[in-house]
């Protein structure tokens, strides 16, 4: 699965390849998802993530509707030492 991590509002979803992860902000955009992809040299290169952030305006259905377009998408492989910053929760 995805691993994603932190119990913010701000929620980092790690890919770890760059082009990828602006690939997957593009198609989430595309969907209708405000997302952003995080990259080197914000990030160690090999560890960009996409970045959520999470209001209170979002309803339960907004976060369905997220977690069904990211379930279109192949997550990536298991991170090789990249590590991402928080509790690296696998959702």
């Amino acid at each position: 699965g995805w691993t994603v991590a932190g119990d913010t509002l701000i929620i980092p979803v790690a890919v770890g390849d760059e082009a990828r992860a602006v690939a997957l902000a593009e198609r989430l955009r595309d969907a209708g998802f405000w997302v952003t992809p995080i990259r080197h040299p914000t990030v160690p290169r090999g560890a960009a993530r996409i970045r959520l952030t999470v209001t209170g305006h979002h309803t339960a259905g907004h976060i369905a509707a997220l977690l069904a377009a990211f379930g279109r998408h192949e997550p990536p492989p298991a991170p090789s030492g990249a590590a991402v910053a928080g509790n690296g929760d696998q959702r």
